[in-house]
């Protein structure tokens, strides 16, 4: 990755070092200067892009092993993304049986990931604060929110009010029967046909708006506090001290139920 970016500066400032004198350069040698700058302004591009569509065909085809990791790496990827079935929108572990539950395959990905010099995005299973602290901890460069931040303001969509009143938007996953068809719009009605069998999420849910934190800066904060308070309690200066210090344990359905807040007297 090192010697792109290098190419990219030096790509960049050519043309600087070149408009320095431009007003006394002969009309000859400046045709000459735009054709060389345009020829390997024409050749980076074509290498920039193609740089550019392999993070994306790595960021595209997600993995929750770490073999999994290793072959998108080895083919080019800088990142890797990683979940497969922990969004609120999607229904793949439910009709394929794929999967892994989400921090144990950003725990294992990262680890291989930081080995071989790249990096994974924890995408999906994101609903509380203590999520993306997890996924941090896991050792994920990046943390990918979707359906939390479907119920806010800013979402795309229109918002809606359901009989008592609360305010919500619609969402639907990506891979459902609804966004296929969608995308498929424009192909045959056979191609339409076949593409829709493949259904592996919900064409409509409703997220609710969260009346204390309705836009997507209230739950960023709400997010950074929980965070930051997570690092507090780890000793951590950073994030990657953060990963560093943090202790993984097993911790059992009722544990979990325990941390949970209770809103009436039992």
């Amino acid at each position: 990755m090192a010697n792109e970016q290098k190419k990219f500066l030096v790509l960049f400032l050519i043309p600087v070092a070149v408009m320095d004198g431009w007003a006394k350069t002969d009309p000859t040698e400046k045709k000459a200067a735009e054709d060389k700058l345009k020829g390997e302004w024409d050749a980076w591009m074509k290498e920039r892009a193609a740089m550019i569509l392999s993070t994306e065909a790595a960021g595209k085809t997600k993995r929750v092993t770490a073999a999994g990791v290793a072959d998108l790496v080895a083919a080019g990827a800088d990142i890797v993304k990683v979940g497969v079935g922990p969004g609120a929108m999607c229904t793949t572990r439910m009709m394929t049986g794929v999967g892994r539950p989400q921090f144990s395959a950003v725990l294992e990905c990262a680890a291989a990931a930081s080995g071989l010099g790249a990096h994974v995005w924890a995408d999906g299973g994101v609903r509380h604060p203590r999520d993306v602290a997890l996924a941090l901890a896991a050792g994920a460069s990046s943390v990918m929110v979707g359906s939390w931040f479907a119920g806010t303001y800013e979402s795309p969509g229109d918002a809606f009010r359901d009989p008592s009143g609360r305010l919500y938007k619609e969402s639907y996953g990506m891979a459902s029967a609804r966004a296929v068809r969608l995308r498929s719009a424009a192909d045959s009605a056979y191609e339409r046909a076949r593409k829709e069998l493949f259904e592996e999420g919900i064409s409509s849910a409703r997220m609710y708006l969260d009346p204390v934190r309705p836009g997507v800066e209230d739950l960023i904060d709400m997010i950074v506090a929980g965070l930051r308070s997570s690092c507090t309690y780890a000793g951590a200066r950073d994030l990657a001290e953060f990963a560093d210090r943090a202790v993984v344990g097993v911790q059992s359905a009722s544990g979990y139920s325990e941390g949970m807040p209770v809103p009436t007297s039992w």
